[in-house]
């Protein structure tokens, strides 16, 4: 009698008779005589070759081709280069909660997962990272807890903070609280205050901004 153990075999067999397909690349299982191949090939001459081998296998009775034909292209990013990508845009949309946003990338498929504050920063994480060139997928397992609000809003803060500080500037403190900004220190110029205002109010959920800045003495 022959068990699907030794049809499995005889297929893998079979595959690695034949010349078209590297069968370190596809896997099979088999189920009463019916065979299942799956994997990932790079045209679809392969995956028909496959699917031949199999079936002159014995004891095959019907093959289910699941392979996925994907040609690999010189100029398709790989996995480093996409993470390094979805991290900028993660860190450049100060809606996304970048820092509390964790991300698993296998072939191009983007899991997110992590905390973040709202719906909104929630969608707005996988919108960033579908502009990233290479992602085929996102799997957005990210969790919504309105306590992470206030971590986000200082995350969000401390950006503004390095893009409109010059390097004159002494260290300025920042302090969040239900939507309440508190700034203090001493900025170079009132042109640097008044843009670095501007730019905290603008930051979403901040509601008010309280602030003790002074203008550097020159």
């Amino acid at each position: 009698m022959t068990t699907d153990w030794d049809i499995r075999e005889n297929v893998l067999r079979e595959l690695a008779w034949e010349p078209r397909v590297n069968e370190s690349q596809i896997g099979v299982q088999a189920l009463e005589g019916i065979v299942i191949l799956g994997g990932i090939v790079s045209d679809g001459e392969i995956a028909r070759a496959a699917c031949a081998a199999a079936h002159r296998a014995p004891g095959v009775k019907d093959v289910i081709n699941e392979l996925s034909v994907e040609a690999p292209g010189a100029d398709a990013p790989d996995d480093l280069t996409i993470a390094r990508a979805v991290r900028r845009e993660l860190a450049s949309t100060r809606a996304t909660d970048g820092p509390e946003v964790r991300t698993v990338i296998a072939t191009g498929v983007v899991t997110l997962s992590g905390v973040v504050h709202s719906p909104a920063a929630r969608a707005a994480a996988a919108a960033s990272v579908g502009r990233v060139e290479g992602v085929k997928r996102i799997d957005n397992e990210l969790s919504v807890d309105p306590r992470a609000a206030r971590v986000a809003v200082e995350h969000a803060v401390r950006s503004v903070i390095r893009a409109y500080r010059s390097d004159q500037a002494t260290a300025l403190k920042i302090s969040v609280a239900d939507g309440r900004v508190h700034i203090s220190g001493i900025v170079v110029s009132p042109e640097e205050r008044r843009a670095l205002l501007d730019a905290i109010h603008a930051v979403p959920g901040v509601d008010a901004v309280d602030e003790s800045l002074a203008v550097a003495e020159v």
